[in-house]
């Protein structure tokens, strides 16, 4: 049986792992998760279980940049585009911000592929990344 469903939860913790017997660690873990099914089959009943494919964002060659290099502010996003390596010269650009997780952002409007960012938050002003076309998964 197959059937479209959104989720409504997801637990935090793991409520229990198979396969730990060889010591690797390797083992799989499982996880609640509460769906919405918007028309469920009569066959279903309350405590059963499944195994599901939950889809997020697919982006094909987007500009990805680290979260770390975007700075919100009351006008919008912006990153700090470096001019010059050797002054570590910049000028700060607004962006448009897309899909983005915890760790990147894909760049919709604003920069282009090579562009070199200071990021925020860095131990050092060295610390530089390459917006670079890639899939944000």
């Amino acid at each position: 049986m197959e059937l479209d469903a959104q989720v409504q939860e997801v637990a935090t913790v793991a409520t229990g792992a198979s396969g730990e017997a060889d010591g690797d660690g390797g083992g799989i873990v499982t996880f609640h998760v509460g769906l919405v099914i918007p028309h469920p089959d009569p066959a279903l009943r309350p405590g059963m279980t499944a195994s599901v494919k939950i889809y997020t964002v697919d982006i094909k060659d987007a500009l990805v940049v680290p979260a770390t290099a975007l700075i919100e502010g009351e006008d919008g996003t912006t990153v700090e585009v470096v001019t010059d390596e050797e002054t570590l010269a910049t000028e700060t650009r607004p962006v448009k911000v897309g899909a983005r997780n915890a760790s990147e952002a894909v760049i919709e409007e604003g920069l282009s592929e090579g562009d070199t960012l200071l990021l925020v938050g860095g131990a050092a002003a060295e610390e530089f990344a390459d917006a670079s076309s890639e899939e944000l998964g």
